[in-house]
């Protein structure tokens, strides 16, 4: 085992916002919650709070003994699954305030002892795991636009790490989005699973959904000019987006790329690895966008920012 693994991010004090947002997790159908710092002082027993919350003090199982791991893990591993354990739970969590006593994140917390173990991971951050808004009603979005005019497309890319190819940090795996304008008219939409993706569990496919991304942050964006023709086309792959999202082959990168080159932008596949898999990704796709030459075809926006509201005017 490496005991000088890296300090799992998952726990250290950052001082910006994003490392201080909660971060809603999901497995199958529960929902749980983690939190990067949540109080704990170095005179609480890490190990035993790992025990207590999974029950685990006569697990032993053929295959991994977790009991084995909590007992001889380096520090910093123990301490980020009790502070994963000990976070506050979502609020329309059933199990209780807390991780503990949640399957999903039971599961979760188990996966990544095993993972930690074999050295596939650094730390829990190092999973992209990623969890959808609401669905939206991407037809009535989109009523508004008029087909037999030109319009503008802009590809946003909000990295894990910005300024970096990472594909996951601090559990964040990133997003990709789009936005069409056309004179007032406004929609920004992305594409997720309907019910959300873990690749630690083995939950990489699930229904692909559009989802409202109108104010969704963002690392840089990539923005062009289309035709008639080009928006029609890029409306009628929206609405019939795939109906299957998978982590590994087609996810929220995958789509906003492909609306991208109807655009004419000739995005590259943007791939990068995870565990148990890997494709194209925001880490990826936001170095690419950040680092392209200046052009007249394009223009790129390398600054953060907020995404815009909708609107429709019609």
């Amino acid at each position: 085992m490496n005991q000088n693994r890296l300090f799992c991010p998952l726990y250290i004090l950052y001082k910006t916002e994003r490392a201080n947002k909660i971060s809603t997790l999901s497995s199958g159908k529960a929902v749980f919650t983690t939190t990067f710092d949540i109080g704990i002082t170095d005179d609480v027993t890490y190990q035993q709070q790992i025990l207590d919350c999974l029950g685990l003090q006569d697990v032993n199982t053929t295959d991994f003994n977790y009991g084995s791991w909590i007992a001889t893990a380096g520090f910093n591993d123990v301490r980020a699954i009790a502070t994963f354990l000990n976070s506050p739970s979502d609020t329309n969590n059933p199990y209780g305030p807390t991780n503990c006593g949640n399957p999903a994140a039971q599961e979760f917390a188990m996966a990544a002892m095993e993972a930690l173990e074999n050295n596939l991971i650094d730390s829990i951050g190092d999973i992209p795991v990623v969890t959808p808004p609401n669905a939206a009603d991407i037809v009535d979005m989109l009523e508004c636009f008029d087909l037999n005019q030109d319009a503008t497309v802009t590809i946003y890319v909000e990295q894990p790490l910005p300024g970096s190819p990472t594909t996951s940090y601090l559990l964040n795996p990133g997003h990709t989005f789009v936005s069409i304008e056309q004179g007032t008219n406004i929609a920004v939409f992305g594409y997720y699973p309907e019910e959300g993706v873990n690749p630690l569990t083995g939950d990489i496919e699930d229904s692909g959904i559009i989802a409202d991304n109108a104010g969704h942050e963002y690392d840089v964006s990539i923005s062009t000019s289309i035709s008639a023709d080009q928006l029609t086309d890029i409306i009628a792959y929206s609405i019939d987006a795939p109906e299957t999202y998978n982590l590994n082959t087609y996810n929220c990168s995958d789509f906003g790329i492909e609306i991208g080159n109807i655009s004419g932008l000739e995005l590259p596949d943007a791939d990068g690895t995870w565990i148990n898999g890997g494709g194209s990704n925001p880490g990826v796709l936001g170095e690419y966008i950040r680092n392209l030459p200046n052009s007249l075809d394009y223009n790129t926006n390398t600054t953060s920012g907020v995404a815009p509201e909708n609107n429709k005017d019609c």
